[in-house]
């Protein structure tokens, strides 16, 4: 049987899965379209995510934050069929080796675009 991927997309940030859409902060999708260009199981060290999010224009989140953000993906993801999607270890996180996630957009979001969805209310469906 196959399984079905989950696509995601920056542009609005979201989660797609058939009928299912489920909106995702640009954060959260800036670092998991991040995390989808390493290998699963192996692991991004949060220095390097760090580096990444800067060259983006996005500042890194502090630890409280970034598990905030970690739990909140896991449950959006979880609307969309897939369970415990990232994790966290020592200094870095990784995709957890089961996730089946397409990023239909190669470049990360340029600095007009973080700001322009700064500037846009979140529309709620």
């Amino acid at each position: 049987m196959h399984e079905a991927s989950v696509v995601l997309t920056i542009h609005p940030p979201a989660l797609t899965r058939g009928a299912v859409r489920v909106e995702i902060s640009q954060l959260t999708a800036v670092i998991l379209q991040r995390l989808l260009k390493e290998d699963p199981m192996v692991a991004l060290p949060n220095e390097q995510l760090k580096l990444y999010l800067n060259g983006v224009g996005m500042d890194f989140p502090d630890p409280l934050q970034l598990r905030a953000l970690i739990k909140q993906l896991r449950e959006d993801m979880r609307l969309v069929g897939v369970d415990n999607p990232v994790l966290q270890v020592g200094g870095g996180l990784m995709l957890n080796r089961h996730v089946k996630v397409i990023c239909d957009e190669e470049d990360g979001p340029d600095l007009l675009d973080v700001i322009y969805t700064g500037l846009m209310p979140p529309q709620r469906h």
